[in-house]
């Protein structure tokens, strides 16, 4: 009997050693086999497009020019384009540009029903030489467009459906008149849906023949209300031109409606990340002053504001991508990288964004090619996410990137300009798959 038991023990004592073989191999193979429908960080999202790349195509099927100038995401996995197409004139030469904005769902299946039967919302028009705009989206879909026309600026606002918003403006519509030029407009949206413009001013010195002779005269800002009037609470009457900001470089909206913006300064050469009140009042170009002693500020390409209140400076130094990270009040954020500073040689960085989670997301380029990254917020490239994405045209080397939710994006123009027969241009949208929410810390 005694026997027995020791018998019935010993293989109960094995089938407990299998078992406990078992449940790690087990979970071992669940942790290797991805859920249906899942793919790995970093890989094409395939339920975007045509495996996970949209190609965008002209919107009117008669024009003369036409480019895609940049994209925003909205909510509910909306990605809004915005488009100029050019019509010319044979008889007098010349040429109209109209802001287009296009909708694409989820899939990646342009929205048809936004902007109503045309299936796209137009600005308006403006002479081609002044064509410029600049994209913006908030948090209920409404897009807006700011557009350089000839002697000042028109913003539009648009409603969910595409139509222009009658409680904006004057039937969807601001016009910001002055006898000078502007170019580059850009626009960014604060959370209390106040509307704040940018654009490089240009004053009219001399009328001839063949036109008006022209200065810079600076970086001009404006701040709308809601309701599209200038906010007499910012600058003066809700203008701001800041004469010493010739050559402006990226700009950011934050969370208090401040606004930071680089620029450079010459012999010697410095450079300054600037910080513009949310009253418009005393600009503070000191405000990045430790990054900008040590030198490391250098060339940014776009300017992103993390969920915290920090703040990294996305560009390159020569060949070198750089990030530098800064803390809300503009001290160096030493725990990023080495003392604040993160940097990817032999990497060219095009464009970043960062993500609700606080991650950057990176499209650039190295020797072998265009590529895409993800950056951890220690500074680090998050080696879960796949490095490298063949494919992105190099002909302009625009590429934007954007975040629609969690998923990043990367918008690639595909070329600088578009003719109907000769040089017609190639914009794509490329979606990825985020993989897992990072864990957050307590």
């Amino acid at each position: 009997m005694t026997g027995m038991i020791g018998r019935t023990r010993v293989r109960a004592a094995g089938r407990r050693r299998a078992t406990g073989l078992l449940v790690p191999i087990a979970l071992l193979a669940l942790a290797f086999a991805a859920p249906a429908g899942a793919a790995k960080p970093g890989s094409l999202d395939r339920s975007f497009g045509r495996g996970g790349v949209v190609a965008i195509q002209p919107p009117l099927s008669r024009y003369d020019a036409w480019f895609a100038r940049g994209a925003a995401a909205g909510p509910h996995g909306f990605v809004y384009v915005l488009e100029t197409v050019s019509e010319c004139s044979s008889g007098e030469g010349s040429c109209r540009a109209s802001a287009i904005v296009v909708r694409y769902r989820r899939n990646g299946e342009r929205d048809l029903a936004y902007g109503g039967s045309p299936g796209y919302a137009s600005a308006g028009q403006s002479p081609a030489q002044f064509g410029e705009s600049g994209l913006a989206v908030d948090a209920e879909g409404r897009a807006v467009v700011v557009q350089a026309l000839e002697r000042g600026l028109a913003i539009t606002r648009f409603t969910a459906g595409g139509a222009p918003d009658p409680e904006f403006g004057i039937g969807g519509r601001t016009y910001l008149a002055c006898g000078c030029y502007y170019q580059e407009p850009r626009a960014a949206i604060a959370a209390d849906g106040s509307v704040v413009v940018s654009a490089t001013r240009f004053d009219v010195t001399g009328e001839f023949v063949y036109g008006p002779s022209t200065r810079e005269a600076g970086t001009h800002l404006a701040r709308l209300t809601p309701g599209g009037a200038l906010d007499a609470s910012f600058g003066s009457s809700g203008e701001l031109t800041l004469s010493y900001l010739i050559d402006p470089g990226p700009w950011a909206l934050r969370k208090n409606r401040s606004v930071l913006i680089f620029d450079s300064a010459c012999c010697p050469r410095a450079e300054y990340l600037s910080r513009v009140p949310s009253d418009g009042g005393e600009v503070n170009r000191d405000f990045a002053l430790a990054a900008r002693l040590r030198g490391i500020a250098r060339s940014p390409v776009s300017i992103a504001v993390r969920p915290n209140g920090s703040v990294l400076l996305i560009g390159n130094a020569g060949s070198t991508g750089q990030i530098v990270a800064l803390r809300a009040n503009g001290a160096l954020a030493k725990g990023f990288g080495r003392k604040g500073v993160a940097r990817f040689p032999r990497r060219t960085i095009h464009g970043g964004a960062v993500g609700v989670d606080g991650r950057a997301f990176i499209v650039g380029a190295s020797g072998s090619g265009p590529l895409v990254f993800r950056i951890k917020g220690n500074g680090r490239i998050d080696k879960r996410f796949i490095n490298g994405l063949r494919g992105i045209s190099n002909e302009s080397g625009r590429q934007e990137a954007l975040y629609s939710g969690l998923r990043p994006m990367v918008f690639d123009a595909g070329g600088d300009t578009a003719c109907r027969t000769y040089c017609q241009p190639h914009p794509l949208l490329y979606r990825f798959s985020p993989g897992p929410k990072p864990k957050q810390r307590r």
